[in-house]
């Protein structure tokens, strides 16, 4: 599991948050990249290990600054400083945008349930990388849309 950091404290195998509705439409999602090829294999393992400590809510009740599917974000690389947005999305909707990050990555298992603040951590092709999440810029829930 990535290690994500919250201010100073690091920690590791973070429990996050969820909604009842995503871990309905993730698990069998899980169980289907199991048949696939290797790296979704071993990405479907990492998200059931999340997904087994995530803490569940119900859509109403999960705080406006976690990042929850179909999520818009505004990250901080922070090796370049840089700000970028991206959009967590099924495996399906992957091609919806070209800021769309599926959540079968390492990338979006390390976003899913992370906050506002929060420092997440990630495997690249160019190693090691780090972004902290600036703001949620639009949060499905929020919004009441909870069918996305």
């Amino acid at each position: 599991m990535k290690l994500q950091q919250r201010g100073s404290v690091t920690m590791s195998d973070k429990r996050i948050l969820i909604t009842e509705n995503d871990l309905r439409r993730l698990q069998p999602l899980v169980e289907a990249a199991r048949s696939g090829e290797s790296e979704d294999k071993r990405n479907a393992d990492r998200l059931e290990k999340k997904l087994t400590l995530a803490r569940v809510s119900g859509s109403r009740q999960i705080p406006e600054n976690v990042v929850t599917m179909n999520s818009w974000i505004l990250l901080l690389r922070l090796d370049s400083s840089e700000k970028t947005e991206c959009w967590l999305r099924f495996p399906a909707e992957e091609g919806s945008s070209p800021k769309a990050v599926s959540v079968l990555t390492d990338f979006g298992i390390a976003l899913l349930g992370s906050g506002e603040g929060d420092v997440v951590e990630w495997s690249g092709s160019s190693g090691k990388r780090k972004c902290r999440i600036v703001e949620i810029m639009y949060q499905p829930e929020r919004l009441g849309n909870n069918e996305l």
